[in-house]
C-alpha cells in the first residue's frame, strides 16, 4: 500500500509541474498503443504466441524549435505474457521528435516507471500437506525503458492533427520479483500506435 501511494504522490507532483510549466505555445496530445511483448531483445515473436498489451498517455510539449520538439508522456500500460505473468505499469517517458514538413516523424523516447507484476496462473500453497489456491497480490518493481520509432502525421496544418507511429523499446524490470530465480527482467516491446492533438 506504501508503493501505491508513493506512486500516486510521485503522479501528482509530475503532473502539477507540467502543467504549471504549460504556456500557450505548448501542446498536449493523448496517445493509444498496442504492443506484442517479448522476453529478451528480439522484438518479434519467433514462433511464440503473441503476448499482447496496450497503453494510454497522455503528452506535453515542453521544447519545440523548429522540427524538434521535447515531449514529456505520462503512460499507463498492461501487458500479458501468457503462462509466466501479467503487468500494469505506470511510466514517465520524456521523447525526442524530429517532425519533419512533409509529415514523417523520427523519435526516441526513455522511460521510468512503477510496475506491479502478478502471476498468470492460479498460487497454490501448501498448508498441512495440502496445496490450496491463494490469493496473490502480486509484486512492485521498478522499470525503466528506452525505445526509437517512426510516425507519419495527418493533417499537420489542421487544429487537430493525428500521428499514426510505430516504435520499439526495450524494457528492464527490477527487481523482477514475480520469479526469484531472475533479479531483472528484459523485455521488448513492439508498438503501433496513434497520438491525438488535443490543444
Amino acid at each position: 500500500m506504501k508503493n501505491i501511494g508513493l506512486l500516486l504522490l510521485c503522479l501528482v507532483a509530475i503532473t502539477t509541474h507540467s502543467f504549471a510549466q504549460t504556456t500557450q505555445a505548448n501542446k498536449t496530445s493523448l496517445s493509444f498503443s498496442i504492443f506484442n511483448e517479448n522476453f529478451g531483445l528480439s522484438p518479434f515473436p519467433q514462433g511464440n504466441p503473441l503476448h499482447l498489451g496496450g497503453t494510454v498517455a497522455i503528452a506535453f510539449t515542453k521544447k519545440q524549435n523548429g522540427i524538434y520538439r521535447k515531449v514529456h508522456h505520462i503512460e499507463l500500460g498492461y501487458f500479458k505474457h501468457e503462462s509466466i505473468f501479467q503487468a500494469a505499469y505506470l511510466a514517465w517517458k520524456p521523447q525526442y521528435e524530429w517532425q519533419f514538413h512533409n509529415g514523417f516523424q523520427l523519435h526516441g523516447i526513455t522511460g521510468l516507471g512503477y510496475l506491479h507484476a502478478l502471476p498468470s496462473q492460479t498460487t497454490f500453497v501448501q498448508n498441512d500437506g495440502i496445496y490450496a489456491a491463494a490469493t496473490n497480490l502480486g509484486k512492485p518493481g521498478g522499470v525503466a525503458s528506452v525505445g526509437f520509432g517512426l510516425g507519419y502525421q495527418f493533417g499537420k496544418n489542421k487544429e487537430t492533427p493525428v500521428t499514426l507511429f510505430a516504435r520499439q523499446e526495450f524494457l528492464l524490470i527490477a527487481p523482477f520479483a514475480i520469479n526469484e530465480s531472475f533479479p531483472l527482467g528484459v523485455n521488448s516491446l513492439l508498438k503501433l500506435g496513434v497520438a491525438l492533438q488535443l490543444f
